[in-house]
């Protein structure tokens, strides 16, 4: 699951902060549904934030989808 999220779907408008919360929770839940694999569901939640978060350093990707997910599941 390396292939970059496709946001062409979304309004530009509304990709906001609750939106990634959203998509970094879909490509949990999607990465979980086909491969059943927890690594590569929470590897392929950090890439999406990582996507709508580019500027941001790589250490804060994986606590930030820690506190997503936990308030998700």
């Amino acid at each position: 699951m390396s292939q970059r999220i496709n946001f062409s779907t979304v309004p530009e408008d509304e990709l906001t902060a609750a939106n990634t919360s959203v998509i970094v929770h879909n490509a949990y839940t999607t990465a979980m549904a086909f491969a059943r694999d927890e690594r590569k569901a929470v590897e392929a939640a950090i890439r999406a934030w990582r996507e709508r978060n580019p500027n941001a350093g790589p250490k804060e990707a994986s606590p930030a989808v820690a506190d997503i997910l936990c308030d998700k599941l």
